[in-house]
């Protein structure tokens, strides 16, 4: 059986469901997003976001961001604390304070490295056309934290229904910097790496054809999937581990 919260939608700040905490005696999944939503705010257009949500047991405290392809003027972000007092830095740099259920919103710009004292989750937003002008729209994935990477991936493209042509599907990676030259996609190496100042991490866009693709590495690496379009867009998260590494030491 399924239960959906749903808002009125009648006034965007207050009607925000970002920190309601859901619990159960079993198991459950919890899917969160909006129907059509404009990122940010005032920019066209608008276009459906959905993304399961992580249990807490697997929320993390380093996260390293790699920017959307083709995007000009950054992405945004959201980092949602499930304790008090979490501190948050990007870069090097503190930037919040959160109490449970709050969240820090920001647009970084190239390669970022958050870091939080306790576990958070954190959404990375494709802004809506608009924003910058280039071929896009919105979508929303959650960055899986450095400790919930995997060696190994099989992902695929979306066929997106108003490509008119002008589809394009990207991948972003995310490796240990001494693993890179290691990194394989369809069994070729992954090159264009770029250092994330002293994270020890490393990020790279590669664009690829629509279709199957198998991602291979020594080492743990991160990976998401997105696509753009005229006024279209998709984008998820290639997979990750669900160890529970907010509740160990």
């Amino acid at each position: 059986q399924v239960y959906s919260l749903r808002s009125n939608g009648v006034d965007s700040a207050a009607d925000d469901l970002t920190g309601t905490r859901v619990q159960s005696d079993k198991p459950i999944a919890v899917i969160g997003g909006n129907e059509c939503t404009q990122v940010p705010d005032g920019r066209t257009f608008c276009d459906h976001i959905y993304e399961q949500i992580q249990p807490n047991s697997t929320w993390g405290t380093t996260f390293i961001t790699t920017p959307l392809a083709t995007r000009i003027n950054g992405d945004r972000f959201r980092i949602l604390a499930q304790e008090a007092s979490t501190d948050v830095s990007i870069n090097g740099a503190p930037v919040a304070t959160l109490n449970a259920g709050e969240f820090f919103e920001t647009v970084i710009t190239g390669n970022g490295e958050i870091n939080a004292t306790k576990p958070v989750l954190v959404t990375q937003y494709s802004h809506s056309t608009q924003w910058d002008g280039v071929l896009s729209d919105p979508f929303m994935l959650n960055v899986p934290p450095t400790d919930q990477f995997l060696a190994s991936y099989i992902v695929g493209t979306v066929d997106m229904i108003f490509n008119l042509g002008s589809q394009v599907n990207y991948l972003n990676f995310t490796s240990p910097t001494s693993a890179t030259g290691s990194v394989t996609l369809d069994g070729n190496p992954v090159v264009g790496w770029t250092a994330v100042g002293a994270s020890g991490f490393s990020n790279a866009s590669v664009q690829v054809a629509n279709g199957q693709h198998a991602v291979n590495s020594p080492l743990p690496v991160g990976l998401l999937v997105y696509g753009f379009s005229a006024v279209e867009s998709y984008g998820y998260v290639g997979g990750q581990s669900f160890s529970p590494v907010a509740t160990v030491s």
